[in-house]
């Protein structure tokens, strides 16, 4: 058996725990932004009877879509909050192995950057669409489809 002692963490740790507790605040108010988007989002959904349908929504949406806007701006929320937690993690790794290639980092932050431009290309082009179908013809349930 070898006594040797464990070569000691070349990570500072009083600053992982401090900023662990900032990216573990960051993670939870992610959730709680997607958590938040969904019955924000069908704010803007007309109450009816039976199931919604393509009508139901593009004439809810291009009347109002404030509810949808909201939304779309809390799952980016969402997503930015994971930024702080990504940037922690690969710093943690980073600090105990030099292994670690800074593309992992560069990776996620791309990730997160291209989640949140398209969820708002694609609330843009859902109200776009709504707002041009309630200004142009009938609305009816075979146009909506």
């Amino acid at each position: 058996m070898s006594t040797t002692e464990p070569a000691p963490p070349t990570a500072d740790l009083k600053a992982e725990r401090r900023w662990g507790r900032v990216a573990g605040v960051s993670a939870v108010l992610s959730v709680l932004a997607t958590i938040a988007a969904v019955p924000i989002a069908s704010t803007d959904v007309v109450q009816r009877t039976g199931d919604a349908t393509d009508l139901t929504l593009l004439v809810s949406i291009g009347n109002s879509g404030s509810g949808q806007l909201s939304a779309m701006l809390l799952r980016v929320a969402s997503a930015l909050f994971l930024i702080p937690v990504a940037v922690f993690l690969w710093k943690a790794v980073k600090d105990r192995s030099d292994r670690l290639s800074p593309w992992y980092l560069v990776l996620a932050l791309a990730a997160f950057a291209v989640i949140g431009v398209s969820t708002a290309i694609g609330f843009f082009e859902l109200r776009d669409t709504a707002r041009g179908f309630i200004a142009n013809g009938p609305q009816t349930v075979v146009r909506a489809e």
